[in-house]
């Protein structure tokens, strides 16, 4: 007479050894993902900037991008990543015309201040005048005087920065892991919170 019980008792076995196989593969991804930029990066070598692939979107990798300083002095990502007290970049956009923008710059260096000496890099980028002329070395200048800003403000008048965001919706602020040069968020407008949320998280 056939009780059942033999079928019973594969399916637990096969249902108890599924769930060990995943749990397995769920240490396995976790323990990949905790090593930031795959398995074997070794995220303390600052000595060379970080290979292509790059993209323009959470989780890819920026490229070195460059801009000018007011002094008219290069000024880039890469002497960012090979600054090793750095760990975190918060990156933002700003225009003359950009009235939200005008408004965060106590913000950012309030965040600048408290979180500098954990390693939070804030840099502001310019990409054009009052007039929807391009920035200049000139306007950066006023720019971090007109401020009060102790961070490095920088002009893109080739607005490279374009390419990770809708311009319309300036200002963007954008977060980078220093170590790897992954992007963590782009976001455009202005929210503290969530924007502190993270740096805090992160450093």
């Amino acid at each position: 007479m056939n009780t059942g019980f033999p079928s019973h008792t594969s399916s637990v076995v096969m249902t108890s050894s599924v769930a060990t196989l995943l749990a397995a593969v769920g240490l396995w991804v976790g323990l990949v993902g905790c090593a930031g930029g795959g398995a074997g990066a070794d995220v303390s070598d600052r000595s060379s900037y970080p290979e292509a692939p790059y993209g323009v979107a959470q989780g890819d990798v920026i490229t070195a991008l460059s801009f000018s300083t007011a002094t008219g002095e290069p000024y880039g990502l890469a002497d960012i990543f090979a600054d090793s007290d750095k760990t975190l970049l918060l990156l933002s956009t700003a225009a003359g015309w950009c009235t939200a923008c005008i408004e965060e710059q106590g913000a950012l260096e309030e965040l600048s201040t408290t979180h500098g000496p954990a390693g939070l890099q804030v840099m502001v980028s310019l990409f054009e005048d009052r007039d929807y002329q391009p920035a200049t070395p000139a306007l950066a200048a006023q720019w971090q005087q007109d401020h009060g800003l102790t961070f490095p403000v920088v002009v893109d008048p080739d607005f490279v920065l374009a390419d990770y965001y809708d311009s319309a919706l300036t200002p963007m602020n954008m977060i980078v892991d220093v170590n790897t040069m992954t992007i963590l968020r782009v976001s455009t407008g202005w929210d503290p919170s969530a924007i502190t949320a993270i740096i805090e998280a992160r450093l």
